[in-house]
């Protein structure tokens, strides 16, 4: 494997990061996911299980406002490494 990163393999990475992220976040969600479906199984019976969400280290609060914007950026970034036009869009271009 070359030593060196082009820019455009680094944009290409980031964008492929930005739609599966790997690393500590994922890793994360993982081993969530195996606590809560062991934390389900030892429920009482007529309990409510717990969420995903009670086992993540990393919470992420975002209103929909956030949301919608990250997915926005996502789509932008996308479209920058592919070298797309954005046709119905907020931008000019």
């Amino acid at each position: 494997m070359r030593a060196t990163l082009t820019e455009r393999e680094f944009r290409e990475w980031l964008a492929f990061y930005s739609l599966a992220p790997f690393g500590p976040e994922r890793g994360d969600l993982q081993a969530a996911r195996v606590c809560q479906t062991l934390a389900s199984v030892w429920t009482a019976k007529g309990a409510t299980p717990p969420s995903l969400t009670d086992f993540l280290l990393f919470k992420e609060e975002e209103s929909d406002e956030d949301k919608a914007e990250a997915l926005a950026a996502k789509v932008r970034s996308l479209q920058a490494v592919l070298g797309g036009v954005l046709i119905n869009g907020d931008d000019d271009t």
